[in-house]
């Protein structure tokens, strides 16, 4: 949604060297376009989870931004390994999203002197993927960089997952309002106005 209002996204998203499938809505819409996704959904917090845990098994080291110091700590401690963590600055919304700031400026000196293989980057999409599209030419050490949103919150324990039958069944996004109520329209756009308008572009494209 974020994509077709704002080009500077849609070019950072053409130009990501992987994106996966994590909303419900998407996988479902593979079905519908004759083009089904063979692994099925990949989770967010799932596949950040797993970059945590295989990097203390590789002895890699881990440096995440998030906007919680105790979440933070929480994770850190949660899955040991090499990880490194800081508060970034938080933004308003995209049009607010300021680049070259002290803030920013002091986080890159933070991860620089960290040295880190892996950067995770929570400020939510899609401020997370413009700061990384921005900053990771600047970080020398850092071989992958990954917006994990709101993954750190299920990852250092401030919210619970859902129940394994919900994320199965692709309806996850329901825990969620029940969790957060706030982020209900932001939740009916991605699983409900975000398939429609994927369906009428298709269907339009065809004829």
């Amino acid at each position: 949604m974020h994509a077709k209002k704002n080009n500077d996204y849609y070019r950072i998203l053409k130009h990501a060297s992987l994106l996966i499938p994590d909303g419900a809505g998407i996988t479902s819409l593979s079905y519908l376009f004759n083009e089904p996704l063979t692994k099925g959904r990949v989770m967010g917090v799932n596949l950040a989870e797993r970059v945590l845990k295989e990097s203390a098994f590789y002895d890699l080291k881990v440096f995440i931004i998030g906007d919680n110091l105790d979440v933070l700590k929480n994770v850190a401690n949660k899955y040991g390994g090499k990880i490194s963590y800081a508060a970034g600055p938080m933004f308003n919304n995209w049009e607010n999203f300021p680049l070259a700031d002290q803030t920013n400026d002091f986080l890159i000196e933070r991860i620089e002197a960290e040295s880190p293989d892996i950067l995770l980057v929570g400020f939510g999409a899609p401020k997370q993927e413009r700061w990384i599209d921005y900053y990771l030419p600047k970080l020398s050490t850092v071989k992958i960089a990954m917006g994990v949103g709101g993954s750190l919150d299920y990852l250092g324990e401030r919210l619970k997952r859902a129940p394994l039958w919900m994320q199965t069944s692709g309806i996850e996004w329901l825990w969620r309002v029940i969790l957060q109520p706030k982020r209900i329209f932001r939740i009916i756009r991605a699983v409900f106005i975000f398939p429609i308008l994927a369906t009428f572009s298709h269907f339009r494209h065809e004829n």
